[in-house]
């Protein structure tokens, strides 16, 4: 915890000074104190923006790979049949998703931009949870079953007491990744151009809508506060939630301790 304020108090001396560097641009005689935390509230707000964005479409992965890769993992047929195909889909990249899927959405009417940028971070998320799920099945011993078997454990039983707390370790793990992920995604789904000039979509705010166009427009004050924020807001989440999760399951649902 004492890492994570250290670094998001380190962000913040630089926004400040980024801010400084940024409103005196114009000369001494331009600064203006009251200007400073324009850059960093209009950053912020992206950034919590995003934030939301990742974690309710990774919920909706959730409800997706778990018993999607449970299912898979338990069928062996299914399993040898349908694994190469999911890693030849896993392996296509987002942008090339954006032709046919722009125009798809469109259905959608004002929340176009937002239904794109939840799909693409989505595909960009969902394999990372459903391969780590299926290799949490994978990695029970035969034992089990057949204990499943002779005890007469029932569907649901067997869902809640067992394969469940089996996937625990593996799911957390994939959801770091896929968590982290999305952050990557951001720049191709909140918004991207393509090759002409004008946008193929885009969000009200993001904050990977802040990077693109602070790129484009050579802003570097605002390029170096998005950033630094997002790897700051990522760093202290990691070691603040993700770690203390990890530890915790790997102490309670981990079969090899």
């Amino acid at each position: 915890l004492k890492y994570a304020i250290l670094i998001l108090l380190a962000v913040f001396l630089v926004f400040e000074a980024a801010a400084a560097v940024d409103s005196a641009k114009a000369g001494f005689a331009g600064f203006n104190l009251s200007a400073l935390p324009s850059d960093e509230s209009a950053v912020l707000v992206a950034l919590a923006t995003s934030f939301v964005r990742i974690w309710y479409v990774y919920f909706i992965v959730i409800a997706v790979a778990v018993p999607l890769g449970i299912v898979i993992a338990l069928n062996e047929r299914l399993y040898n049949s349908l694994v190469p195909v999911i890693e030849v889909i896993a392996s296509v990249p987002a942008p090339i998703l954006l032709p046919a899927l722009v125009p798809a959405t469109m259905i959608a009417g004002t929340y176009a931009g937002e239904l794109t940028a939840a799909i693409v971070i989505f595909t960009g998320m969902i394999w990372y949870v459903l391969f780590n799920v299926m290799a949490g099945i994978r990695t029970l011993p035969a034992e089990l079953f057949e204990l499943r078997a002779s005890l007469r454990v029932s569907t649901l039983q067997a869902w809640r007491n067992i394969y469940l707390p089996a996937i625990a370790t593996a799911f957390v793990t994939g959801s770091i990744t896929a968590v982290g992920a999305a952050w990557n995604t951001l720049i191709v789904a909140e918004f991207f151009v393509g090759n002409g000039t004008v946008p193929i979509t885009q969000v009200g705010s993001g904050i990977g809508k802040v990077i693109v166009i602070a790129t484009t427009q050579n802003d570097l004050s605002t390029l170096a506060l998005a950033v630094l924020s997002m790897t700051a807001l990522v760093v202290a989440f990691n070691l603040t939630v993700w770690r203390r999760v990890y530890h915790f399951v790997t102490k309670r649902y981990a079969y090899n301790r």
